[in-house]
């Protein structure tokens, strides 16, 4: 348990880094014009004002494909995780833990 919270710590920050990783990329390539950073620090619900505040509306739709690409790359990333852990799961020896019950339940049964 203490592994799977651990895990979900962690890769919630690298997803947010994929993310703007490929929202920076996008943007750099698409529209230079407009610095990743200001896009970053607004937040998907305050881009459209920001644009208006820098006078690029006109961008809006770059921006919005720019969104997309760093969900699709930290979409990416998670589903080369997930079946990475699946395939790590096939090879994990399957055993069975008896407990204290069932070693008296035996005993009995033997006589």
């Amino acid at each position: 348990m203490f592994f799977q919270s651990l895990g979900g710590a962690i890769f919630i920050s690298v997803g947010q880094s994929v993310f703007q990783n490929g929202l920076k990329s996008y943007l750099t390539t698409h529209a230079p014009d407009i610095d990743p950073a200001v896009i970053i620090s607004a937040g998907a619900t305050e881009v459209q004002s920001a644009l208006e505040k820098l006078g690029k509306l006109n961008e809006l739709p770059i921006v919005k494909e720019a969104y997309m690409s760093g969900l699709v790359n930290s979409y990416r990333a998670a589903l080369s995780l997930a079946c990475l852990g699946f395939v790590a799961g096939l090879f994990v020896e399957w055993r069975k833990v008896k407990t204290d019950n069932e070693g008296i339940e035996q005993a009995i049964a033997l006589g």
